[in-house]
């Protein structure tokens, strides 16, 4: 899985990817298996700015450590990017979840 530390790039602007439209990509909390809705763009910015090179589909799914539902006091919350490689790692936090 890769860890996304967001800073925006200057003077450059990301690559566009046409072939995916990155706002359907599926975000879930990894504690509770809520999916994630945020503002239209907010998938978009968090990919290019990343500095994730990689092209993404719908095989991916973005997994947050945990939501403002199951961790309503934490204001920062770290974003992982899980491949289809990686899926057998989603499969398994799904079963380890503390709820």
């Amino acid at each position: 899985m890769t860890e996304i530390n967001i800073k925006k790039k200057s003077g450059k602007e990301p690559a566009s990817k046409e072939d995916f439209d990155l706002e359907t990509l599926y975000v879930e909390c990894s504690r509770c298996g809520r999916p994630l809705i945020w503002e239209k763009g907010t998938t978009t910015f968090l990919i290019q700015y990343s500095g994730i090179e990689k092209t993404l589909d719908s095989d991916w799914l973005m997994l947050s450590k945990g939501c403002p539902a199951c961790s309503p006091d934490q204001n920062e919350f770290v974003l992982t990017l899980a491949g289809p490689e990686d899926k057998r790692l989603s499969l398994l936090s799904k079963k380890l979840r503390s709820n």
